[in-house]
């Protein structure tokens, strides 16, 4: 699991620089194993992250689904980014719980 780790109950998603179409499968199949090993919350990491595509998106949203909101938590995400500016576009902040300042 390179892009996953699991720490107790929780998946540890690190979200590499480019999060797109390429690496979301690799990303899943990190995370089921995740899943087998007891994991049933996530955490997404974007410290490492400058972009992110629509396939991603996509994915991050179908964990979310997956997991529920209280066991979903996104991390390290600067409002300044572009990949805070792409979920913020695709009306995902409040549904992941993150928030723009005014």
């Amino acid at each position: 699991m390179n892009n996953v780790s699991v720490v107790g109950d929780t998946a540890i998603i690190r979200v590499p620089e480019r999060y797109n179409l390429i690496n979301t499968a690799l990303i899943k199949g990190d995370l089921e194993d995740a899943y087998k090993a007891g994991a049933i919350k996530v955490t997404v990491d974007f410290r490492d992250a400058a972009y992110i595509d629509s396939s991603a998106i996509r994915d991050l949203v179908i964990i979310y689904n997956r997991v529920k909101a209280e066991n979903f938590k996104v991390v390290n995400l600067s409002e300044d980014s572009d990949v805070f500016k792409a979920l913020y576009a695709a009306k995902l902040d409040e549904k992941f719980g993150i928030t723009k300042s005014s």
